[in-house]
């Protein structure tokens, strides 16, 4: 039964999948500034595949990384901290970009910066407050010189 959500869940993204607005000029924005990128996800790395693949981001990200492969999920901080080990990155020089309370709280016990963009949660959810800062839209960021 898992693998035939999980196929159809993966279906549903190959073809009807769609960015938010703003994801490739944030990406290249940071990849401009010789910043490498991770995508670290609750999800299961062939969703995560099937997004790359939908939104063309194979050249855009140097890391994945599934909290599948974690003893325990967000808001456990475990999926960005591999993540960062992947990267080769110090934990304090990354940002999240989190869509949800328990990747805002998942990113910030990392020792991370956070920018939360809510977009299935309410904007003034509770949860979003330890955010370093929210932002309406990715077409919002700014990355500061």
């Amino acid at each position: 039964m898992v693998e035939k959500v999980l196929a159809e869940v993966t279906r549903r993204i190959l073809e009807h999948g769609a960015p938010l607005p703003g994801v490739h000029a944030t990406i290249d924005t940071l990849r401009g500034r010789g910043l490498k990128t991770a995508i670290a996800s609750s999800s299961p790395y062939p969703l995560i595949d099937a997004v790359i693949e939908k939104l063309d981001l194979a050249d855009r990200i140097d890391a994945t990384h599934s909290g599948l492969d974690e003893a325990r999920s967000k808001p456990d901080p475990a999926v960005f901290l591999s993540a960062a080990r992947k990267l080769g990155v110090a934990p304090a020089r990354c940002l999240v970009f989190e869509d949800a309370p328990a990747g805002v709280a998942a990113g910030k016990a990392a020792g991370m910066t956070v920018i939360a963009i809510p977009s299935v949660f309410e904007p003034d959810d509770p949860g979003f407050a330890p955010a370093d800062r929210r932002l309406g839209s990715l077409e919002d960021f700014v990355l500061a010189p």
